[in-house]
């Protein structure tokens, strides 16, 4: 995924596992499919790389939930070597840097600690805006096979339901990423 604080990367994931359990045909759970992997947890982006590889390496789905500014950024995720997934697919969530600030600020608690039980007001706005002047839309000639572009909720909850759908019809073949 692609987005600054704020943009939906944790709901999006969220609504993914969701999607994808709620059509579930019995083989398995969601998270039993899924890898969702989060620097925000994790640490480190050395610890994601090492999750991230596993997750292929057992023929999971992985779900990147980090900012991913950049080029430089998504590369990491794009060279793991390996197990080459079924498709690679950057979910771009391209909100206005006000609609960001406003989540950010109402959210009380957030793993990451970007939220305002963590940071003030004036420290949660310096981060927003300092990442998105950061943020450069994904494209297709950095080795995505496609970019989704999305820029409402609703719009991500279509992403997250398709997505789903054709990670249930990989199942069986090679992971997402």
């Amino acid at each position: 995924m692609v987005g600054m604080p704020g943009a939906g990367k944790s709901t999006f994931a969220e609504q993914l596992l969701l999607a994808h359990s709620c059509s579930a045909d019995g083989g398995g759970s969601s998270s039993e499919r899924w890898s969702r992997i989060s620097q925000d947890v994790l640490g480190s982006r050395k610890q994601c790389i090492r999750a991230a590889h596993e997750a292929l390496r057992q023929r999971r789905h992985v779900l990147i939930d980090r900012c991913n500014f950049d080029p430089d950024q998504r590369a990491h995720w794009l060279n793991l070597g390996g197990a080459r997934p079924a498709s690679r697919v950057a979910i771009f969530l391209d909100v206005p840097e006000h609609v960001a600030r406003r989540r950010v600020l109402r959210r009380a608690t957030h793993e990451g600690h970007v939220d305002s039980g963590s940071k003030s007001a004036r420290e949660l706005q310096q981060i927003v805006r300092r990442i998105s002047s950061w943020i450069v839309a994904p494209r297709t000639s950095e080795g995505f096979d496609r970019v989704v572009v999305c820029r409402s909720p609703e719009e991500a909850a279509a992403a997250a339901r398709s997505l789903a759908a054709e990670a249930r019809a990989l199942d069986t073949a090679a992971p997402t990423l």
